[in-house]
């Protein structure tokens, strides 16, 4: 819904989250009014394995690297950011897999971090 309101929407060809961290860095740097990445690794993990399983802790691991990527080159060019998951997720009824769209809380419950731009400076501070 919001990539027709971007300036140049760029597409990952192959999806993977690692491809999207360098389009997101790359458009970051021409300096875009509006940018909206979306990493899928962890869901997709999630899905394939059950939310938390160690590929799924091994995806979170590396989109808290991707995540950082971007945040640091969008704080080094004065962008105020949100992160945001689009659903929360829990383990089937098989424990083998996951899935969500349920009123439970494990699927209601989604993170959001909305900052400024100096308070991204701090809290990449924080987390060195």
């Amino acid at each position: 819904m919001i990539s027709p309101q971007a300036d140049h929407p760029g597409i990952a060809e192959s999806n993977s989250d690692t491809e999207v961290t360098q389009i997101a860095v790359s458009k970051i740097m021409e300096e875009h009014d509006l940018l909206w990445v979306q990493l899928l690794d962890v869901d997709d993990a999630g899905h394939k394995y059950g939310p938390y399983s160690k590929e799924s802790i091994k995806a979170v691991r590396e989109a808290d690297r991707n995540l950082r990527k971007i945040l640091e080159i969008a704080h080094s060019q004065g962008y105020s950011i949100m992160v945001l998951a689009d659903h929360g997720q829990h383990t089937t009824i098989d424990g083998v897999s996951g899935t969500h769209g349920t009123d439970i809380s494990e699927d209601l419950e989604v993170p959001l971090l909305w900052v400024n731009n100096s308070e991204l400076g701090d809290i990449l501070n924080l987390v060195s």
